[in-house]
């Protein structure tokens, strides 16, 4: 993991340049996905990670045409200690 203290990034877009101001910056790789077992997830077809809809997005799979919400359930197994990677679920 690599953090910054920068707290100035230029951003150029087609019409100008500009200076934001932000907080810390946290690059983390290396993680693994977490496959939870909470929420139904790997028993209803309906319940994805992130990485999953992700892909389903890039891939432009015919099944989120039906889709009407998207529930995000944010740092699922965050109470787990044995635990140490996060990962939202959605609810298709």
């Amino acid at each position: 993991m690599v953090t910054s203290a920068i707290t100035k990034r230029l951003c150029r877009t087609k019409m100008e340049k500009k200076v934001l101001e932000h907080g810390v910056v946290i690059v983390a790789t290396g993680a693994y996905e977490n496959k939870p077992k909470e929420y139904l997830y790997g028993q209803n077809a309906s319940v994805k990670t992130q990485r999953e809809l992700e892909v389903m997005i890039y891939e432009k799979d015919s099944k989120l045409a039906a889709v009407k919400n998207v529930v995000m359930i944010q740092c699922v197994g965050s109470r787990d200690k044995e635990r140490t990677v996060l990962q939202p679920l959605l609810l298709l």
